[in-house]
C-alpha cells in the first residue's frame, strides 16, 4: 500500500436526506489518506447544517452557485490535491470500508490510469435492490455498454488533467465524455470488487430528467 492521497469530490444540492450517509461511508474507510471536497449549490434545505455537523479536518465545504453537476465537479477537482481522483454523489455511498484501499492497491500495483469495479443499486432506505457487475472491455466494446457507475470509477490526476474537464452545457450524462476519453486513450483495470452503491429515489438528477 502506498501513501497516495485520494480526492473525493461530492457534488451536493438539497441532499439533507442522504448526505450524512454519503460522508459516513467515506469516514469509515480503512484507508485514511483522503480528502473530501463537498461542492454545495447553495442548498435551501438542512444540507448545510448537516455538513457543518459532519465537518472534520479532511473535509472542505464550498457553498456557491454553480451551473450544474459538471460545473461543480470541475471546480471541485480544480481545488483538489490528491494523486487519485473520484466523485461520489451526495445520495450514494461506498459499499465497503475497503473501497479506497482496494482502489489504491490496484492503481499502484498495475500502473494503470484508471480502475472501475462492480456496484449495487439501493433504494431510499439503503436496501440493495440490484447487483450491477461491470466487465473488462476494449473501446469498441465499451461503446456497446459496460455497466459502469460513476461512484465505482477512480482515476489518476494526470488523466483528468489531460482530459481538461467536463463541458458544462451537458446537465446529465456528462460523465460519458470522460469515460469515452478514458477507454479510448488510457490504460484500465477492472477490480473484481463491489465498490459503491447507487441510490434510486424520485429526486435523483436522472429521475427528474
Amino acid at each position: 500500500m502506498t501513501d497516495k492521497m485520494i480526492s473525493i469530490v461530492i457534488p451536493c444540492c438539497n441532499a439533507q436526506d442522504y448526505i450524512e450517509q454519503s460522508l459516513q461511508s467515506v469516514v469509515g474507510q480503512s484507508y485514511k489518506n483522503y480528502e473530501v471536497i463537498v461542492m454545495d449549490c447553495l442548498s435551501t434545505d438542512n444540507t448545510i447544517n448537516l455538513l457543518k455537523k459532519n465537518i472534520n479536518p479532511k473535509t472542505k465545504i464550498i457553498s456557491e452557485r454553480d451551473h450544474g453537476v459538471a460545473d461543480a465537479l470541475n471546480k471541485g477537482f480544480a481545488l483538489s490535491k490528491g494523486d487519485i481522483l473520484c466523485w461520489l454523489n451526495a445520495d450514494d455511498v461506498y459499499l465497503s470500508t475497503m473501497t479506497l484501499a482496494t482502489v489504491v492497491d490496484n492503481l499502484t500495483t498495475y500502473g494503470v490510469d484508471f480502475v472501475h469495479g462492480h456496484s449495487v443499486a439501493i433504494d431510499e432506505d439503503g436496501v440493495i435492490r440490484k447487483t450491477q457487475y461491470s466487465w473488462t472491455v476494449n473501446y469498441e466494446e465499451y461503446l456497446a455498454g459496460v455497466n459502469m457507475f460513476t461512484g465505482s470509477v477512480f482515476f489518476n490526476r494526470s488523466a483528468w488533467d489531460e482530459f481538461g474537464g467536463f463541458d458544462i452545457k451537458y446537465k446529465i450524462a456528462f460523465e460519458y465524455q470522460f469515460f469515452d476519453f478514458l477507454f479510448r486513450y488510457k490504460q484500465k483495470k477492472l477490480i473484481d470488487f463491489f465498490l459503491a452503491a447507487l441510490r434510486h429515489h424520485p429526486n435523483t438528477l436522472t429521475q427528474k430528467h
